[in-house]
Order: structure tokens, then C-alpha cells, then sequence
């Protein structure tokens, strides 16, 4: 049985930035400005005190964006701040041999998918399998365009159930998971079956059963988990979809697990809201277009994606044929609203009144969902009545996003479902 191996980026994987904790905020509000210093410094204490506008995790990244923006940072600058980074000794050693028979490397940052996007080339890591807090959104001059920004807001949950999400799409076990962290204490490391530290500051590294001085001793002394294979991993290769089976089975690949029981959750969530109108509970037209067809949107989305790319002008793509993505996660928020929602939901949900929006996100009973579809209505503003365009880079990660929304969807689903079994 194989594992997930989840590693923390920061400071983990990447030298911090001077005498700072991490490298990546602090390393960009020094290339801009001295005042880009200050006003970082300010941010995070407004955070820390939780002051209005800065009172989640995604509100100070948001945040933050924007006074980059006001510094004008640019993705020339931002490019050159990540090719800086410098890895910790023994990491790129360390991937290159990683026995991917026994153990799917994971990685979780809470800064930007472009610092990981590094990494996905230099470590052989899917991009799927990696999660961060945000991506900047450039436009077509190099110039951060706050309508393109994409932000994960943090789940209640908190950041474990991005673990979950792993574990879903590759059919493992709750307990198939090994942490490497940096040795301060947070909630993965108190809950991780296995525990690595690696890097540790000398006062902390006797608390930890597994603690190693960087990941040349960890190769060293892998006889207790079995990491280094002989063989060299090989690059990771990207097949773009041809034909519709092809994008199909592209879509497979990216849900993993999942993708059998999407059809499942879908057909049982049409027939609950029959249900409910044949007894007269809910009122309304009921419509099976509204619960079904995620994965052949996905796959939809998959090909307008290779055709756009092959005929794109000044390498722009028009946010609206983003929509097949949009659309998709709509019909899961629909099916997931028929598992967990009361009548009253369900009602709301069939009649389509947008004056009704908020009454379903007040009304649901469940922060995970609510945070979910609140990060889908930032996504969904990009791609809908609008005529944007995006670089084929931002149009990635809207996908990426979008596919990381089914599956929390249906984590979700799953979750409640398996609370009603017990």
C-alpha cells in the first residue's frame, strides 16, 4: 500500500529568507521596496490581532496581493524572487530517487502556486498533487489584475483537509500519510500517524521521534521507511487530450478515486429532490441537467482548453470558455445541496432566484460548504459575464482550483453521509 508523503514548503524545502521564519513574503517585500518592508511587517500584526479586513487567513492574503500591487510588483520580479529560492541540502537528491512505487509526494504551501510551480518542474511533482494559498493574477503586460486573482480560502477544517482530498483521490487509508515538517509544532504534525522533522532549530529537535539534520541524513538513515530507490525518477510528461474519450480519461486521472462515485452521488442526489417534489415537500421544476454531467464538463472544459491554447492571439485565452469548468462545480454544489440540505435549501436551490443565494449560504448548517461555494463565487466572476482575457497560466490554475472543488465537494458529501451511518 503506498503512501502519501506532505511536505511543507517553506522552510522545509526552501532556505528561509535572511533570519525570517519563511522565504517567500518576506523575500518579495524586500526586492520591492523598503516601504513594501514596512507595510508587510504591518499586515502581519493586523493579522495577528485579527483587526477588520484581516481577520482570516485568506482576508490578509488578499490583502497582502494588493499592496503588492501597490508596489507594483511585477511576474518578471516575482519570477526572479522564486529562481532565488535556494533548496534546502538534500532536496532535489531526495526527489530524484524518492521511491514513487511506495510514497506520492504531496505539497502544501501557504503562499503562491507559482513559488510550487518551481517545484512541480525541478522535484517531478503532478501539479495536482500540490496545494497553496493563492495565485497571482497577471495580465497579458506582466501586471498584477485583481479580477484574476485566485484565493483558496482556508476551509474550517483547517489545512487538513487538503490530506483528506489526497487520500480520497488515491483510495488510501485515513492513516497512509507521513508529514515532513520543520519541527514547530502545528496541527498536522500533532495529528500525522508519522511525524519527520527535517532542518530543526537545535532547542526543538530532541521533541521529535524522527528528527534529521537535512535530507542527506534522511537518505542516510533510510532504512526505517524505505525512501531512496536506486533508479532516477524521470520527468514528468504532459499528454494533451485529442479527442473527447481521450479528455475522458484525462479527467479520471485528475479526480482519481472519485471519479466512479461522482456518477453515484450525482443520481442519488437527482432522485432525492424528486422525491421530495413527488411528496410535495419542495416546490418548483426539477431539471436532471442540474445534478449531472460534472465530469463531462470537465472533459468538455479539458478540450476547449488544448483548442483555445492552439489558437490563442498574444497567448490570451477569453475567461468565457473557462465557463465548462464553472458549470461543473455548480451541478456538485446542487448534488451536494440534495445530500446535506434541509427542504427549505433544497426549495431555494430548485426555484434559481439569485435574491436566494444568500439565503442558502446562511441557512446550510455547514462552514465547510459554505467556504467552498464562497470560493467558487470569486472564481465564477472571472469566467462569467464578462469578456476578459487570461494567460494560458492563470487559466491553468482556475482549472486546478476547479478540480480541487469537486473533490472537496465530495469529500463533504462523504463526510456527512458516513456521520448518518453511524
Amino acid at each position: 500500500m503506498k503512501k502519501l508523503l506532505i511536505f511543507d514548503v517553506e522552510n522545509v524545502l526552501i532556505t528561509p529568507f535572511r533570519h525570517h521564519h519563511s522565504y517567500f513574503m518576506n523575500a518579495i517585500a524586500h526586492a520591492l521596496s523598503p516601504g513594501a518592508v514596512q507595510d508587510e511587517l504591518a499586515g502581519k500584526q493586523k493579522y495577528k490581532n485579527k483587526e477588520p479586513g484581516y481577520k482570516t487567513y485568506a482576508d490578509w492574503t488578499r490583502e497582502t496581493i494588493y499592496m503588492h500591487q501597490k508596489h507594483k510588483l511585477t511576474k518578471t520580479l516575482l519570477d526572479q524572487v522564486i529562481n532565488r529560492a535556494e533548496y534546502r541540502d538534500g532536496v532535489e537528491k531526495f526527489f530524484e530517487h524518492l521511491d514513487r512505487d511506495k510514497y506520492i509526494p504531496i505539497l502544501n504551501s501557504g503562499t503562491c502556486q507559482e513559488l510550487i510551480g518551481r517545484m512541480v518542474v525541478d522535484l517531478g511533482i503532478p501539479c495536482d498533487d500540490t496545494f497553496s494559498a493563492f495565485k497571482y493574477g497577471f495580465n497579458k503586460n506582466g501586471q498584477i489584475e485583481r479580477d484574476l486573482l485566485i484565493i483558496n480560502a482556508r476551509s474550517p477544517k483547517g489545512t487538513h483537509e487538503f490530506i483528506q482530498i489526497a487520500l480520497r483521490k488515491y483510495g488510501l487509508n485515513d492513516n497512509d500519510w507521513i508529514y515532513v515538517h520543520n519541527g514547530y509544532e502545528n496541527e498536522r504534525a500533532k495529528s500525522a500517524p508519522v511525524s519527520i522533522c527535517v532542518n530543526p532549530d537545535a532547542e526543538i529537535s530532541n521533541k521529535w521521534e524522527h528528527s534529521y539534520g537535512n535530507f542527506f541524513d534522511l537518505i542516510n538513515s533510510d532504512k526505517k521507511f524505505g525512501f531512496y530507490s536506486d533508479k532516477k525518477n524521470p520527468k514528468i510528461e504532459y499528454k494533451e487530450p485529442s479527442c473527447f474519450e481521450e479528455a475522458q480519461e484525462l479527467v479520471d486521472i485528475r479526480l482519481g478515486s472519485i471519479a466512479e462515485n461522482i456518477d453515484k452521488l450525482e443520481s442519488e442526489a437527482f432522485e432525492r429532490v424528486l422525491s421530495k417534489k413527488r411528496n410535495n415537500d419542495i416546490r418548483g421544476y426539477v431539471s436532471m441537467a442540474d445534478f449531472s454531467g460534472t465530469k463531462n464538463l470537465l472533459s468538455w472544459g479539458e478540450l476547449v482548453l488544448v483548442l483555445g491554447k492552439k489558437n490563442m492571439p498574444d497567448n490570451m485565452f477569453p475567461a468565457a470558455l473557462l465557463s465548462p469548468f464553472s458549470n461543473a462545480i455548480e451541478v456538485m454544489i446542487n448534488v451536494c445541496l440534495a445530500h446535506i440540505g434541509n427542504y427549505s435549501t433544497l426549495e431555494k436551490l430548485i426555484e434559481k432566484n439569485k435574491n436566494e443565494e444568500k439565503y442558502i449560504l446562511d441557512h446550510l448548517g455547514n462552514d465547510v460548504l459554505q467556504t467552498a461555494i464562497i470560493n467558487y463565487k470569486y472564481m465564477r466572476n472571472m469566467s462569467a459575464h464578462t469578456s476578459s482575457e487570461v494567460t494560458i497560466d492563470v487559466a491553468n490554475a482556475f482549472i486546478k482550483r476547479t478540480y480541487e472543488l469537486v473533490q472537496r465537494l465530495e469529500l463533504i458529501i462523504a463526510e456527512h453521509n458516513s456521520a448518518l451511518s453511524r
